[in-house]
């Protein structure tokens, strides 16, 4: 494999080098709020410039839909590299458009030019090896080719597994060499899969599962703990069961998680398989299909209690505040007139057995007096009595 230092034997002194960086960082309101990457990338850009070189930048940021998008822009980027840098850098508005050629054309010897993302352009990413070779075709161009000094170095190591035509196709084209910061990093990846001193340890961290997934299975017949941290312990936890909420959980861990959204949770559409018993807080339709059951279970699988209720243990209180057998026919007949108000104090008495008459509705006759003056209460026949 060919490093840089082999390309500086050979001399680039007015020769236009396509660098390919990973300058992938984090930017709110227009700036860059962490520059750890573009400052990684700065000896294979400082190495370059000091020995005469032409240096032409490629960097992605984001995941734009192969079209402009103003949020994915380097232009931030390219600010804040011309400050760690200490010298002007051209910032180009395309690709390997009109601006792009122009700038790469009038560039001096120790000239630094920064391309828009790559991707904006359809071809970086895409599937069709035909469209991806021919933007790096585009992306040759701008170099002059092999003919006039043209030389690609590959210093993006967190792209470097990806065949994308900025990566793997331009390298086909191009003379080829890896940076200082892509060196490092496979001397560091030969020292731990060779023969580690023990205790052997590793962390993992990030987002993306499906990226790492060969890495945890080649690492762990030969680690002795493997800590799995970051956004990626919400898939192991959805994948055993567990609810992440609105954690990180990317749509690509998907067959992983049979039976699970993509946010863990039990999806009634995903079948499980035969065996399956719902964990806490999952929705189960009964027969009756209208009830809301919380089960919980042990972590074996097993059932240890459930808060189930069926329709013959009640019903669900609806919070109201006369909830109850009379609120509910109260509610139920508690329409206007005459006729309403009679019928309720008829339910009224019969529910209250202990009362055996009820006061006299409203505009339903005078009642008799005694001699004390006080009023009698007409007598109401209740149904069922005698």
């Amino acid at each position: 494999m060919k490093t840089l230092d082999d390309l500086l034997k050979t001399g680039v002194k007015g020769r236009r080098i396509l660098v390919r960086s990973d300058l992938n960082v984090p930017i709110k309101d227009g700036k860059v709020t962490d520059d750890k990457r573009i400052r990684a990338s700065l000896p294979v850009l400082t190495r370059l410039i000091e020995n005469g070189a032409r240096v032409i930048v490629a960097a992605h940021l984001g995941r734009p839909k192969g079209a402009p998008d103003p949020q994915y822009s380097l232009s931030p980027v390219a600010d804040r590299l011309a400050q760690l840098l200490g010298r002007p850098v051209e910032f180009a508005l395309d690709t390997v458009g009109e601006s792009a050629r122009l700038l790469a054309a009038d560039l001096k010897n120790g000239e630094v030019l920064l391309l828009e993302n790559v991707r904006f352009n359809a071809g970086e990413t895409s599937k069709d090896e035909a469209e991806r070779t021919d933007f790096a075709r585009c992306l040759e161009v701008l170099t002059g080719g092999e003919d006039e000094g043209g030389a690609f170095v590959n210093d993006a190591f967190g792209a470097v597994h990806r065949k994308h035509a900025s990566v793997y196709d331009i390298a086909k084209r191009l003379p080829h060499y890896c940076g200082d910061l892509v060196r490092d990093e496979l001397q560091v990846l030969k020292a731990l899969t060779g023969e580690p001193e023990r205790p052997y340890a590793v962390v993992l961290g990030g987002s993306k599962v499906s990226d790492k997934l060969a890495v945890i299975e080649s690492l762990l017949p030969k680690v002795d703990k493997l800590l799995v941290g970051g956004g990626m312990c919400f898939t192991f936890l959805a994948a055993q069961g567990h609810e992440v909420g609105d954690s990180l959980l990317g749509a690509d861990v998907q067959p992983l998680l049979p039976g699970r959204d993509r946010r863990g949770r039990r999806d009634p559409g995903r079948a499980e398989g035969a065996g399956h018993r719902p964990r806490l807080g999952t929705r189960v339709h009964g027969r009756a299909g209208r009830r809301e059951d919380r089960v919980l279970e042990r972590p074996n699988g097993r059932v240890r209690g459930s808060a189930v209720r069926g329709r013959h243990q009640g019903r669900r209180r609806s919070g109201r505040r006369d909830e109850g057998p009379v609120g509910r026919r109260r509610r139920r007949l508690g329409r206007r007139g005459h006729q309403a108000r009679a019928r309720q104090e008829r339910l009224r008495a019969h529910l209250h057995r202990r009362r055996r008459v009820a006061r006299v509705p409203r505009r339903q006759g005078a009642p008799r007096r005694c001699g004390s003056g006080r009023s009698l209460r007409w007598p109401v026949t209740v149904p069922g009595d005698p």
